[in-house]
């Protein structure tokens, strides 16, 4: 079934969800709310000849197309995370507080990756602290 779909990765989102139909609503994307998006592709530079060509870079805050998304770009560097959201759904303080669990997650399954990952935590010492505290 995968294979069948990766012969398709190249349909865009619009004819999918055309094709599929599901049921809408205005309070919500059509097949799904959260998307984590992976950009690991090479770059590889396009010559023609008498044209010059060169990649441009997203400015500033855009308009969610999800409600949540979470974006990462792998460089020579490393990964680079960024986190996409709906305003009118999230506070940027409930992003950041996630965005932080997140971090503890992935901190935790490197230093343990042998442990199932609901045995990981997802919140510091500290906020835990605080949260039975309360």
């Amino acid at each position: 079934m995968l294979l069948d779909a990766y012969a398709h990765q190249q349909v865009p989102f619009e004819q999918i969800v055309e094709r599929l139909r599901p049921g809408r609503s205005p309070g919500h994307t059509p097949l799904f709310q959260v998307m984590i998006a992976l950009q690991n592709n090479a770059q590889s530079r396009l010559s023609l000849p008498g044209l010059s060509l060169s990649g441009v870079e997203e400015e500033g805050e855009g308009t969610a197309k999800f409600d949540l998304t979470l974006n990462i770009k792998e460089s020579s560097e490393g990964l680079f995370l960024s986190w996409g959201y709906s305003s009118a759904l999230f506070k940027a303080q409930t992003i950041e507080r996630m965005a932080g669990h997140f971090e503890v997650l992935l901190s935790s399954l490197l230093t343990s990756p042998e442990l199932d990952v609901y045995a990981h935590e997802l919140v510091t010492p500290q906020e835990r602290e605080q949260l039975l505290d309360t």
